[in-house]
Parts: C-alpha cells; structure tokens; sequence
C-alpha cells in the first residue's frame, strides 16, 4: 500500500482548494444538507411552533440559579437561552470558558428563559444562515422537562456542523419527543470555527496550551448540568452525552480527554471521525504536514491579522472575519491539553472513559464531501495509484455510476464508518460495552436521488421533527426515527440499548467485538449482521494503521503517553 502517511487530509490546502468540477444534483444536494447541519433558528420558539398547543409562561425554582421563567407547551417545559459560562469577547476570547452561575450576584435573581440565546459566530453560508442571531456572547444552554420533580436520565446533544456552524437552538432539535419518552434534554452553543479551535503560538501560550476552546465549552456545559439539572428533574448520575457529525466527533473527543472524567455515564456518537488526520502542536505536526501552528496562522491571516500581530491585536480581529476564515469543515486540534491524540488512538489504547457506547455512521455519510471543498477528482488523486486501482474494484458498482458516487463513497466510509468500527473495537480495552451500527434506511422523498443514507438524515428522524434534508416524515420514516430514539433512550435510561421494540422483533444487539463483528443495520426494519462493509473497511483500516505508524514513529509517544 504505497501511500504518504499524511497524505489525506492536506490541511493548508484546504483553505483555498475547492472542487474544480460539481455535478448540479450533487451541488443541490449539499445545500440540503447544509440546511440540516447549520440551520437558523427563527424567532419563534420551536416547541411553539411545531405545536398547536398554546404556550403558557412557567417558573422553575432553580436554587442558586434564582427563578427562570420558560414556557410550557402541552406536557413539556422549555427553558431557553440559560447562560452557562461568561460571555468569551474581549480578554476572554480563546480563553478557557469562566464559570457564571456561581457569581453570588446572581444567587436569586429572576431570569427570562423563553428566548434562545444568540448562536454562536459563524460564516453566513446560505440565507437562511445570514438572518441568524450570532454575538460571541453565545455560551448558553436549553432545556426541554417534563416537570421540575423526579429523577430521570438527561441526554445532552451536541450540534453538528463541521465545528463551523450549528447552534443547539435549531428546530430540528426540539427535545419534546425525547421527553416524551422519559428524559430531560439539553442542547447547547459552543465556541465554533476559529475561535473555537485554534492553535497560536501567541494564544496558547496564555492558556496552558490549550487550543479547543469550544471543547472546553462542552465540558463546562457538562458542569452546569452536574450541578443543576435536579433542579429541572434530571438524575446527575445519569447523563448521556450524544451527537452527530461533529457532534458525534465531539462525542469521542470528550469520551478521549481527561478534562471531562465523571461529568456522563454513556455516550452515543454519530457519524463522528475519531480516525481522520487531525492537525497537531507536536513535533509530528510540524513533520508530517499537519502543523496546527502553521494552520492557526493562514487562518489569522485570512482573518486580516498581521504578521507581527500580539494576543491584545488578535483579540481584537473581527469576529465575522473570524468565523468565515478557515476550511469549510473544521477540525479540532490535537493540542495535549484537552485532546491527547486523536480520539481512536486514545481508544485503543484504553484510556477513554470508561461508559457504554452506541457508535455508527450511514451508508451514505459520502453526501457531505460536497461540504469539504474538494472534488472526487482531487480525492482519488491523494491515493496512490496502487490504491486507487484496488479501491476501484472494492467499489467497482459506485464507479459504474459515476466517478463522483465512487469517491464521495471511499470519503465517507474513510472518514465515518472506519472511524465507528476502529472506536467500538478500541472499547474491548475497557469494561463497558460498544455498540455498533449502521444507518442504512433513506427516506421516500430521496429514494431517487441518493444512493443511501446521506448525513445527517438520521437527525430529524432521532428528533421526530421536520428536517429540510428528508421533509416531513411518512408513517414508515416515523417508525425507523422511534427505533433509533427508543434504542438511545433506553441507553440514557439503563446503559443497554437492548428491549423495546428491539426485543418485540425478537432481536438482540450484541457488543460489539472484532470476532463476530457484530452491526445493528436500521433500514426499513432493524436487523442484526456481521462483517458490515468488512472488505472496505479492513482495507481503509490499513491505511490508518500506516499512518498512525508514521504519527508515531515522529512523535515517539501515542495518545497521551
């Protein structure tokens, strides 16, 4: 397998490289799904929106946190825009989140918790992203209960979005079917783009290293919920942290760094790329082309910094110059302060949190290549030619159709579902189980225009709500979304996915191990087989052992050692 360890991805060029030949469909479609991981939040409140129920002002007794005042729509309380760290402008831009909620100025205050917060900086990527609310005061949380009393198990969903774009107030994620079903959700806006992840010199410096920002945010979220979530009827022994896409990497992220020990009890990540080349502030950065410092310099550059630029200056840079620079997908930093290596690495070495774990990807998660800037053209051409014959006659049907279905395929495969099985086998390390799956149903409306499950599909399915990648969902579409959110609140509820409908249908989801190599396939109807993919897989597996072997031989040390 001749192939340059570091080949894929080429992280300086993709700040300028973009596809040199788009098909129209393709491009249309990815506007779709841009829609589905970076939607706008309108100014009425989703739960009210999507109800015919009239909502009605409720106030929550939150202890130290005074009084909120959200809505209540039907059986479900909303609380809205809830600030969980100081607003990061000025000295505070990349610097770890400061705690709020503690400042005894607060302690018994009234606060109006039926609007969402601003979301988060980021680039206006499509009209309907252009007419959202952003400020860099953005670090807030929501909350959909039931009632104020009890103890039921909370699942905390982290946005998708390339770690560009994204906020936790999209209507798409609106928690009422979750709740409905006996939990308590949060969603919530994390630093995104370049002042989420960035690494500098000039910066890291002044905290300790650290380059993900907006990981830290997600850690600190995590800390609000700890501490509170009583107050709104959630158990703190019982916290879910899931996602998708970046959402689902920011899963494995937080599941790999020390910095969130005993903050969740499961995890559930979707379409998360845990094996994908991330850049880095080690020696084996600057060796292998993937220098997080030279990256975090273009990007400041693009954002008009100067040269010669301190930390006071660059706090000062433009916040939307900020938030358009940079790659169209994002990558966090492997920085060894929140991040000890990339995620599979860490998983295989064992030293990931100990929690049971649903992970998987789609079986189109290739629709979003359109989003990554680079042609199929340019994709093939970063595989030797020995592998581009070998991947040709592994995905002999997709080329048949065309070139750009060949690529976009090996794309998604390589970035998600390698990443999904390496991260479940990593988990034979610790004590708690994987579970493995594999999302394979495509909604009626694209039956003819996709050739599988695209990314993010699964998403409004999860939810129960309309989404603008699949449209409203028919009686079939509903069935195959109330699996998928039964399995992962039965694993919110007890750690095992397992019963339900599931047991109904007289299956039984195993743990995965690499014997029996063991998927759950949602499609039309849920089935349990072995050796998904397994030839693909294995083969793009090789390709990740060779450059994880490069990574180390440069560094000399691995996942945190």
């Amino acid at each position: 397998m001749a192939r340059s360890a570091a080949s894929e991805p080429r992280l300086l060029a993709t700040l300028s490289s973009s596809p040199r030949r788009r098909l129209k469909p393709a491009r249309q479609f990815a506007l779709l799904l841009l829609a589905v991981l970076a939607p706008a939040a309108g100014p009425r409140p989703p739960a009210a929106a999507q109800s015919a129920t009239a909502a009605s002002p409720v106030e929550i007794d939150a202890g130290p946190l005074g009084t909120l005042i959200g809505e209540e729509v039907g059986d479900v309380i909303v609380l809205r825009g809830i600030p969980y760290a100081a607003p990061p402008i000025g000295e505070l831009r990349w610097r770890p989140p400061q705690p709020l909620d503690l400042v005894p100025s607060q302690r018994g205050e009234r606060m109006d918790a039926s609007r969402f917060g601003a979301a988060c900086p980021q680039p206006s990527t499509s009209r309907a992203a252009a007419s959202l609310r952003t400020s860099e005061d953005c670090l807030t949380l929501n909350l959909w209960t039931s009632a104020p009393s009890g103890s039921r198990p909370v699942m905390v969903w982290i946005h998708g979005g390339g770690l560009r774009t994204g906020s936790g107030s999209s209507s798409i994620y609106d928690g009422s079917h979750l709740v409905r079903e006996g939990v308590v959700l949060v969603t919530f806006n994390y630093r995104l783009g370049a002042l989420g992840f960035l690494a500098d010199p000039r910066l890291t410096e002044a905290a300790a290293g650290v380059a993900n920002f907006g990981m830290l945010d997600m850690v600190e979220a995590l800390r609000w919920v700890r501490r509170h979530i009583a107050a709104f009827g959630g158990d703190p022994e019982r916290v879910t942290i899931f996602g998708e896409s970046a959402g689902g990497m920011a899963v494995q992220m937080l599941m790999a760094s020390p910095r969130s020990a005993g903050l969740f009890h499961r995890a559930a990540s979707l379409s998360g790329y845990g094996t994908w080349p991330l850049p880095r502030t080690d020696d084996a950065g600057r060796e292998l082309d993937l220098d997080a410092f030279e990256l975090g310099s273009a990007i400041l550059r693009q954002a008009g910094a100067a040269a010669d630029a301190d930390a006071a200056a660059l706090r000062r840079l433009d916040a939307e110059a900020l938030a358009a620079a940079g790659p169209s997908l994002h990558l966090p930093v492997v920085d060894g302060a929140t991040l000890p290596d990339e995620p599979a690495a860490v998983f295989e070495h064992g030293r990931q949190h100990d929690v049971p774990l649903v992970v998987g990807g789609n079986s189109y998660d290739g629709a979003v290549m359109m989003m990554a800037g680079r042609s199929p053209e340019e994709y093939l051409a970063s595989w030797s030619a020995e592998d581009r014959e070998q991947l040709r006659a592994l995905y002999r049907d997709d080329f048949a159709v065309s070139e750009q279905l060949g690529g976009s395929r090996i794309f998604g495969d390589a970035r998600y579902l390698l990443a999904a099985r390496t991260v479940a086998r990593g988990m034979a390390r610790v004590s708690a189980p994987a579970y493995l799956y594999y999302f394979a149903y495509v909604p009626r409306s694209l039956r003819e225009r996709v050739p599988g499950a695209p990314h993010a599909v699964e998403v409004g399915l999860l939810f129960g709500n309309p989404s603008p990648l699949s449209g409203a969902a028919d009686d079939e579409a509903r069935a195959v979304g109330a699996t998928l959110r039964g399995l992962l609140v039965r694993l919110a509820a007890t750690g095992d996915p397992n019963g339900g409908d599931l047991e109904e249908q007289s299956l039984s989801w195993p743990a995965h191990d690499a014997v029996r190599d063991s998927w759950l396939v949602l499609g039309d109807a849920p089935v349990v087989r072995s050796g998904v993919l397994r030839a693909r897989l294995d083969f793009l597996e090789r390709w990740y052992r060779l450059r994880r072997t490069s990574l180390e031989s440069v560094s000399g040390s691995v996942a945190g050692d």
